[in-house]
């Protein structure tokens, strides 16, 4: 309606399918910008799907860490009867949008996540536009979205207490530096920890 056009045309147009003119191509994909629309390539097996369907967007597909939750999640959600949907971000905000969008085209009901960057929450505003509940893991970045947090400060504080409680005077933090995250916008903070103890 917002384009101008029939169900038909604004389908044929989002698909770039038919004989469509460019001007009205133009029209459809302003229009479903504008309203947060993004084409759910699933719709056709949705209608006969028995299975719910959550997404899961690994940050780091090396470390085996991620490794250990995905197969937790997974089974999980088998005995629940929802279907799990991976996707990979490597760390990296582009690939987490990539992600969200191929997530939200699927029909997800369910994303978790764990944030890469604060730069994402347009389409993050967009799966919740459309029905999706998005939780964070492991960072909260994003304030208004729910969160699953291991408390990294607080672990890295009471390590760290410890070793000095023993004697030590000379302890290194290893902590991981994210090209694209801002560490400081991230809670809970390994670093925060430690300086709190040291």
């Amino acid at each position: 309606k917002k384009a101008g056009v029939s169900n038909a045309t604004a389908s044929r147009a989002l698909r770039r399918i038919g004989k469509i003119k460019p001007s009205t191509i133009e029209k459809v994909e302003n229009a479903a910008k504008e309203l947060g629309y993004i084409v759910n390539t699933a719709a056709q097996t949705l209608k006969t799907a028995s299975k719910k369907r959550v997404g899961l967007i690994v940050s780091d597909i090396s470390n085996d860490y991620y490794h250990y939750i995905q197969a937790s999640i997974e089974s999980m959600l088998k005995n629940l009867d929802y279907e799990l949907t991976i996707s990979i971000s490597s760390e990296n905000p582009i690939d987490e949008r990539k992600a969200f969008k191929t997530l939200i085209g699927v029909g997800v009901g369910f994303i978790f996540f764990t944030p890469t960057s604060n730069n994402n929450k347009d389409i993050i505003d967009i799966a919740i536009k459309n029905d999706i509940k998005v939780i964070q893991l492991f960072r909260n970045v994003y304030r208004d979205i729910p969160s699953i947090i291991n408390d990294d400060e607080g672990g890295c504080f009471s390590a760290t207490n410890y070793f000095i409680n023993k004697g030590k005077k000379r302890i290194l933090l290893f902590d991981v530096d994210y090209e694209y995250l801002d560490n400081n916008c991230v809670t809970p903070n390994r670093s925060i920890g430690f300086k709190k103890a040291a």
